[in-house]
């Protein structure tokens, strides 16, 4: 017994070492830019920084749950304001959270074996991995809903009220996490009801309503004094969020002025709850004008919903990768190429392996919980927005099912060639079944067609390895006359043209490409780019200035240029400049106070062209008295700054400097917080112009 206690110990531990490392694995790519992503990330780490300062973010387009804020303003509040340590100690945590995949899967099977096998397939599993390193909700909500989920059946079979409460609990931190699960905490209430084990004393009904009784307490105990809140500032009763009945919306928009249109009437009133009630009134409106047309619309979000990783690549909407499968920002959910193929074979297999293990389950009866939460998730996104991310927390359902399934495999393969029962034929039926629903989701006739016009990007991939231009140009023109869609076909072209030497006709092949995905970073940048070489400042700016809107105008954005760019520096660099793109690095997004120039995150970087080796220009402002170090080529100044605009002087003479040679300019400095407001960034210095005498 000490052995086993052992050996299974030593499991959680190498179970747990496994799930750390790749997620650090992923945060060392992913989020070290420190920078934050528009959209969901901004508001999360905006209430963050609302809670340090004791208040909430309550002037956004919605309210947002209070959980993941929590987390992320404590971790500043110990490692100050700078998303990468607040990552990787979301990374940490989440790493260890496996354990609760671990609990779920030996509770269910009562084996150690299929808890450890459970927690190493969520360990491995890409899509949990790269989460947990992304200003997102979804890593932590999976953790918790899990453990819910596990303290539910605990309850259920053991019928003790204290499991519960705690199972309310948790169940209120993954509401207030994520609000897709408030639904579930009366479906579990009611399961608990019906089947828990009835205590000993008291008796009859009064007995069965304890745990059920207990489970809305937990809950109730730190929802209750969420939504209190949320009337005393908002004088509207908001249990979560306020996001649900709006998404909902979403859900319904039919195309691009209906959605400006609907944004201008739901988000044109002040008040958060009052724009949720408005958006749920123009959905219910909109199911009752044309109730089939929604049902319909529904098994499309719901396909959508369990789509491949590898769709993008498919259909050529891929954003923040580069063909060489670099990140060029962070984004949730789309990874290079070969970790999305990787995803999808995963989850294919979690996927298949899990709805096996669910048609031959040992115990019905238990698994009712996570089939319930598995309905409950499809339906809240077939009626909002089906988003492949949602899709984390179901899945997540699957894999110790997927972990029962490989280890029985032994046991299955000795009872078919025993021969099946009639039971356990329509459970093969049953898994089939499941099977096929599966495969009819997650296919689409887009792969036949890339996986033909493959063929031909293959050949011009080896064509250009080997140097021959002429055949890689011919198969590349191939794919794109067979998928002209896919905006990946043409930049395939474009870069060939820039190997070429031929800006022309590269720019022309990034326009077709940005044409195809509007939102292709890649495409923006290197249009930007091949447009200031080419003279063109106009289609330059324009291409820059769709970076901007887009939001992505961010460190890690800035990080990837500075490797990328093909246009050497100027002598005179104004960070933030369409001419300086991919010259500055480890600077803040455009800020209003600035009519040009950046805000630095406390150390970044200037390269800076000309031939001059006498001095460096600094033009920067910052608060009085901070101090800023500036070093280049082994020169070293620091000075403090008085509070307004300065120009700072450092003398190159005494350094290792090099005529016609681009020079590196490090700026450091401490850094604090610009406006709560308006930027709320944790910025050091402003950088108007470094320029280099000629």
């Amino acid at each position: 017994m000490t052995r086993r206690f052992s050996l299974y110990t030593l499991g959680l531990f190498a179970v747990v070492l496994v799930a750390v490392l790749v997620r650090v694995w992923f945060w060392s790519w992913q989020a070290t830019a420190g920078a934050v992503q528009p959209g969901d990330p901004e508001e999360y780490y905006r209430a963050a920084l609302h809670l340090m300062e004791g208040g909430y973010h309550d002037t956004g387009k919605w309210l947002r749950p209070p959980v993941y804020p929590i987390f992320l303003a404590l971790s500043f509040t110990i490692a100050g304001i700078d998303l990468r340590w607040a990552l990787l100690a979301q990374a940490l945590v989440t790493g260890v959270g496996i354990l609760a995949f671990v609990w779920l899967a030996r509770r269910l099977f009562a084996s150690q074996a299929i808890g450890l096998l459970s927690g190493l397939l969520a360990a491995l599993f890409v899509p949990f991995a790269s989460f947990s390193s992304v200003l997102f909700a979804e890593a932590i909500f999976v953790m918790l809903i899990v453990l819910a989920l596990v303290l539910v059946d605990r309850t259920i079979e053991d019928g003790d009220w204290r499991w519960a409460l705690v199972a309310g609990l948790v169940l209120a931190m993954a509401t207030l996490t994520r609000a897709v699960s408030l639904l579930f905490i009366p479906m579990a209430g009611l399961l608990m009801l019906l089947w828990a084990k009835p205590p000993a004393k008291p008796k009859g009904m009064a007995g069965r309503l304890l745990a059920p009784a207990a489970l809305a307490l937990g809950a109730a105990l730190l929802i209750s004094p969420w939504a209190l809140r949320n009337y005393l500032v908002h004088e509207r009763l908001i249990l979560v969020d306020t996001n649900g009945g709006i998404s909902m919306w979403f859900g319904t928009v039919q195309g691009e002025a209906d959605r400006i249109a609907g944004e201008a009437a739901i988000f044109g009133l002040p008040n958060l709850a009052d724009r949720q009630a408005l958006a749920v009134e123009m959905t219910l409106e909109r199911f009752r004008e044309d109730p089939l047309f929604h049902l319909v619309r529904a098994r499309y979000k719901i396909a959508s919903l369990f789509l491949l990783q590898s769709r993008s690549y498919a259909v050529g909407d891929v954003v923040t990768i580069s063909p060489t499968n670099e990140q060029i920002v962070l984004s949730a959910g789309e990874n290079p190429r070969p970790l999305s193929l990787l995803a999808d074979a995963q989850y294919i297999f979690i996927m298949l392996g899990g709805i096996a293990g669910l048609s031959f389950a040992p115990s019905w009866r238990r698994t009712t919980p996570l089939l319930l939460w598995f309905g409950l998730g499809v339906l809240l996104s077939a009626i909002t927005i089906g988003h492949h991310r949602l899709r984390l927390p179901l899945v997540a359902i699957f894999v110790p099912f997927c972990a029962y399934a490989l280890w029985r495999i032994p046991m299955a393969w000795r009872a078919l060639r025993q021969g099946l029962s009639r039971p356990q034929w329509m459970r093969v039926g049953l898994m089939l079944t499941g099977w096929l629903v599966f495969f009819a989701l997650i296919f689409s006739t887009r792969y036949i067609t890339w996986i033909s016009v493959e063929q031909s990007a293959s050949v011009g991939r080896q064509a250009l390895a080997q140097g021959d231009f002429a055949t890689a140009e011919a198969a590349f023109l191939t794919a794109h006359a067979a998928d002209p869609e896919n905006s990946l076909r043409a930049l395939a072209l474009a870069d060939l043209a820039m190997l070429q030497g031929d800006h022309e006709t590269a720019l022309e092949w990034f326009v077709v490409a940005r044409e195809a995905e509007p939102r292709s970073l890649y495409a923006l940048a290197m249009e930007s780019w091949l447009a200031t070489m080419l003279g063109d400042q106009a289609a330059a700016e324009a291409a820059h200035n769709e970076i901007i809107e887009f939001g992505r105008d961010t460190n890690d954005f800035y990080t990837w240029a500075w490797s990328a760019t093909p246009t050497p520096p100027d002598a005179r660099v104004i960070p933030g400049a369409t001419a300086a793109l991919g010259h500055f690095v480890g600077f803040a997004p455009i800020t209003p106070d600035l009519t040009e120039g950046r805000w630095t995150l406390g150390s970044a970087q200037v390269r800076v062209g000309g031939s001059g080796c006498n001095e460096l220009q600094v033009d920067l402002r910052g608060p009085a008295g901070r101090p800023v170090t500036l070093e280049a080529v082994g020169v070293i100044q620091t000075v403090t700054l008085s509070g307004s605009e300065q120009r700072l002087i450092l003398p190159l003479g005494a350094g290792a400097c090099l005529p016609d040679q681009p020079l590196v300019l490090s700026i450091t400095s401490p850094r604090s917080l610009l406006d709560l407001e308006a930027a709320p960034w944790n910025v050091g210095v402003a950088v108007l112009a470094v320029e280099r005498d000629s």
